[in-house]
């Protein structure tokens, strides 16, 4: 394998593993009734919001607080 195919191998293997991760937490927070699909949801978009954020800002070379004003703008 070349060393890039071995790399997509890896990024794939740890995104399914993720989505393996979510999936079983999901349903045991679901099974224990601490909370409900939806509320799982928004939280998830919440992170993931908060995530991309940073990520973005991060790559930009600002602070999140000038990335928030930054699309605030557009």
């Amino acid at each position: 394998m070349e060393k890039n195919d071995i790399l997509i191998s890896k990024t794939l293997s740890e995104a399914i593993k993720g989505q393996v991760e979510n999936k079983a937490l999901l349903e045991l927070l679901k099974d224990k009734g601490i909370v409900t699909q939806k509320e799982y949801h928004q939280k998830f978009i919440e992170v993931r919001d908060k995530i991309n954020t940073t990520s973005s800002a991060s790559s930009l070379g600002i602070s999140v607080e000038e990335f928030r004003d930054l699309m605030q703008s557009i």
